[in-house]
This record gives structure tokens, C-alpha cells and sequence, in this order.
């Protein structure tokens, strides 16, 4: 008797706490969902589908372009603190957020992209700073188009030949679901740090510790980043 009362003790309890978790999530999700949806965006037809884009301040044009995980709105949140006098320009790389995703599509076509959302913007060059996977396209679009370029500033990027330049392991590419990173970030946040490059030990003042927060709250939605 005694081992059936703890056992059902166990199973409620593990009952109870599988809701709070399940109840933690939704609210999480939907707070990151609303995030999304009040960023002011908007969206460009190009011979590559739509190329989404947000944009702030005025001023000399700053074209930001965004790592893995990322999209228009973690491009513009990259730019926190700096260049608040420009016009900063952060579009959504193919497959983020509401940009389409080309069949084929290659890093050159990206920057081809790149190019084709400037041309309706009506900005003939412009500095350009891009972030970890964001190096790659812009790399390509100071190759392919030099004369839209002023300045190439390139941020923690996954230059060609490192390996990080390398297409993820399908398993590994699977992983990248809503849940499970949101599990990693409640439950296994050091390992979620490395990832995003954090070292293991590594000081964080409050400031940087809010800035590493707000970075890892914005890879959600996952599903819209895929």
C-alpha cells in the first residue's frame, strides 16, 4: 500500500510539474510571437521572391545583415547602441521570418537579393554590417556588386573555410525545433551560451548579461527562422 501511495505521489507530482512546463512554454511562445509581430516590417517583390525588411532612424543608409537564428528584427536589435544617427536598413535573409525562400538559392543570389531591395528603396550605396552567417552573402555582395559598397564591417562571421561556414548535419538540423531550444535555454542555459559563443566561465556584467538575454530570447519563434 505504502508503495502505490508513492508511486501515485510521484506520478501526480511529475503530473503537476509536466503542466507548469507545458503552461511556461505557450506563454513563451506567444510572447515571442508578439515580438515579432510588433516589429514594423515590410516586404519588397524581387526576381527572388519577397525580400522582407525593417528599418529605423535617418541618415546615411546602414545595410545590417543578420546571423543564424536571426531575421529583419535580430538585425535591427544587433545595431542596439550603435549607429543611432543612421538609416539602418536590416532585411530578412531567404527562409527567415517573411522573406521567401528560393529554390537553389545560393549566397550569390542572396546578395543579389540584397541588391534588388536597395534598388526599390531607391539607395545607391550603402555601409554594410553583417553578423556570423550573415558574412557569407555579404561577402558576395561586395564581390558582385562593389559599387553599391561604401564600407564592409563584418561581426563574429563565419568566414568561407571555417567550420562554421559548413551546412549543419541533418540530425543536428532537426534539433532546431521551438521546443527543444526553448528546453535548452530554461533548463541547459550554459550549453544554449556556448552555442551563440559565449565562453564556458566567461564574466558577464549586467549589462552584457542583458544583452546575451535579449539575444537568446530572439532566436523564437525557431519555426519562423528555419
Amino acid at each position: 500500500m505504502k508503495k502505490q501511495v508513492l508511486l501515485a505521489a510521484v506520478g501526480g507530482g511529475s503530473a503537476i510539474a509536466g503542466r507548469r512546463v507545458a503552461r511556461r512554454y505557450r506563454l513563451d511562445l506567444a510572447a515571442a510571437y508578439a515580438r515579432v509581430t510588433a516589429v514594423d516590417r515590410a516586404a519588397v517583390v524581387t526576381a527572388f521572391g519577397a525580400v522582407e525588411y525593417a528599418e529605423r532612424g535617418n541618415g546615411e543608409p546602414l545595410l545590417a545583415i543578420h546571423g543564424f537564428f536571426g531575421g529583419c528584427d535580430s538585425g535591427l536589435q544587433s545595431l542596439r547602441g550603435l549607429a543611432d544617427d543612421r538609416r539602418a536598413i536590416a532585411p530578412s535573409r531567404f527562409g527567415y521570418l517573411g522573406s521567401s525562400m528560393p529554390p537553389g538559392a545560393s549566397p550569390a543570389d542572396q546578395a543579389d537579393a540584397f541588391a534588388a531591395l536597395l534598388d526599390v528603396l531607391g539607395i545607391g550605396r550603402s555601409d554594410v554590417i553583417a553578423f556570423s552567417s550573415g558574412a557569407t552573402s555579404a561577402l558576395q555582395f561586395a564581390l558582385r556588386h562593389p559599387d553599391r559598397v561604401k564600407h564592409l564591417a563584418v561581426i563574429s562571421g563565419n568566414l568561407p573555410g571555417s567550420s562554421t561556414a559548413a551546412v549543419p548535419p541533418r540530425a543536428a538540423r532537426l534539433a532546431y525545433r521551438d521546443f527543444l531550444m526553448w528546453t535548452l535555454k530554461v533548463f541547459a542555459r550554459p550549453v544554449l551560451l556556448r552555442q551563440i559563443g559565449v565562453p564556458t566561465g566567461f564574466p558577464l556584467a549586467a549589462g552584457d548579461a542583458r544583452i546575451i538575454s535579449d539575444l537568446i530570447d530572439s532566436i523564437f519563434p525557431v519555426a519562423l527562422r528555419a
